[in-house]
């Protein structure tokens, strides 16, 4: 979070990789590179990040506080 916050784009997205190789099915993780890529103004994979944790939430509180 603090690598996006300062515009670190690649640390954060590297780090946030890194995660998703440990746990896949981690929604705030998915989270966090779908933002990433929102950042980097890629939106086919941010919305496909975005999807993916949506899928693994029921209710999707938590992917729409994501945004």
């Amino acid at each position: 979070y603090t690598a996006i916050k300062t515009g670190d784009l690649e640390h954060a997205e590297n780090a946030a990789k890194q995660a998703l190789s440990i746990k896949d099915d981690y929604a705030p993780t998915l989270i966090c590179l779908a933002n990433i890529y929102r950042h980097k103004k890629d939106y086919e994979f941010a919305e496909d990040y975005f999807n993916q944790a949506a899928k693994l939430s029921p209710d999707a509180e938590e992917v729409w506080t994501g945004l």
